[in-house]
């Protein structure tokens, strides 16, 4: 198959935007999510994230629009799937994701969440299949979430200048110069600092993980154990695991990681134009050796506490693997090969085979996506068939 026919099959193969943005939103312990839109945009999003949340079936509703809802309005049903909620579930808050025909229909989600009363926050984003495929739904949802950060992170700066004049009309008068300022840091820093076990070290947020992703979860652990063995507090993933509290305190962090463009980047850049926190666009860490280097890039941007100590389990995985490799030569001799075929479906069939789902072949920053292979071929090329001939020999 031709490079730019390959491409064109992946592409038509990603998720839509809702199912980006279902999947950032459910990553997140105790959120809800209301599918304003009809069974199948419902069903596509909530079995494609029950992949890897068996939970997902508890925590997804749909509000079925009726056909006129299109002219008329979804308010009717919309009310209906809150009632539905409230009555059945208690989230400690809803994310109501509209799909495409509903995002163009204009309706106030937030004012129609407003008259069912839920006993929790209620949040509404505009994801429809329209607004892209899966990075640009999880990017909606990540950006969406940052601000909340922006206003819960309004409300404790005004909370700090009230503890200051707070404490300067209580202080004597020959001491409100003096105490003013110290009284403004010290409220301040009990607000926005962080906690005594993590404020020595350096601290990191890790932006554009998604559990979703071709063994995504294990990704996730395992970058976040090597950051901690070398000596960096991981402050918060959104959309990797982090609770709500944890995601609100992303100004805390002194560096911004992003692992994939596509997913964090734009998010990145907004947190560094809001807050002043630098990023750091690293990507994915693959091998030991390119482990060691996109640790050492880290590193320049924000020295570790102990990167010794991953240089150190290094060593050893790579004697272990030396080890290993010269038993098998020992037995089957050289380790070559005049002619490899791997076999395994191009799109990945089976759903966890790729983050494009349900025969997606992934996303860009992907190791599996065509446009981002190891050596920048097609990935006909060098994932799925690597092949190498000796001059003497012209046999396939």
């Amino acid at each position: 198959m031709r490079d730019n026919n390959w491409k064109t099959s992946c592409h038509h193969m990603s998720t839509c935007a809702l199912t980006g943005a279902s999947a950032f939103f459910d990553a997140i312990p105790g959120n809800f999510m209301l599918i304003n839109g009809p069974l199948w945009c419902y069903f596509y999003a909530m079995k494609y994230v029950e992949d890897y949340d068996a939970s997902a079936l508890r925590r997804f509703h749909c509000t079925q629009p009726e056909g006129n809802a299109l002219v008329y309005g979804t308010e009717k049903d919309l009310l209906a799937g809150l009632d539905f909620v409230k009555a059945n579930f208690a989230p400690e808050r809803v994310f109501i994701l509209n799909n495409c025909s509903v995002s163009l229909v204009g309706d106030d989600i937030a004012g129609i969440a407003a008259k069912a009363e839920l006993p929790c926050p209620v949040y509404a984003v505009d994801c429809g299949g329209i607004a892209g495929d899966f990075a640009e739904g999880y990017e909606i949802a990540l950006l969406r979430v940052i601000e909340e950060v922006k206003k819960e992170n309004k409300n404790i700066n005004c909370a700090v200048k009230e503890g200051a004049a707070q404490a300067e009309n209580t202080a004597k008068p020959d001491a409100i110069q003096q105490n003013n300022e110290t009284a403004f840091n010290a409220t301040k820093s009990e607000a926005m600092q962080p906690n005594a076990a993590s404020e020595k070290l350096p601290s990191l947020n890790l932006l554009g993980l998604s559990p979703t992703y071709f063994r995504g979860e294990e990704d996730i652990n395992e970058i976040r154990r090597i950051l901690e063995t070398a000596g960096y507090h991981i402050n918060a993933i959104p959309g990797g695991g982090s609770a709500w509290d944890e995601i609100i305190e992303l100004p805390r962090a002194n560096l911004n990681l992003v692992l994939r463009d596509e997913l964090a980047l734009k998010a990145a850049k907004e947190l560094k134009a809001e807050f002043g926190t630098p990023y750091l666009s690293i990507g994915m860490p693959y091998g030991i050796a390119g482990t060691l280097a996109w640790l050492d890039k880290i590193n320049a941007a924000l020295p570790a506490k102990n990167l010794e100590a991953v240089r150190q389990e290094a060593e050893t995985v790579n004697a272990r693997l030396q080890f290993r490799s010269s038993n098998m030569q020992s037995l089957w001799g050289p380790l070559w090969f005049d002619n490899i075929l791997i076999a395994a479906p191009p799109c990945g069939r089976h759903r966890r085979s790729g983050p494009g789902g349900m025969g997606g072949h992934g996303q860009p920053g992907d190791p599996f996506y065509t446009g981002h292979c190891p050596a920048s071929q097609g990935c006909h090329q060098n994932l799925h068939r690597r092949q190498r001939r000796r001059s003497h020999e012209g046999n396939l």
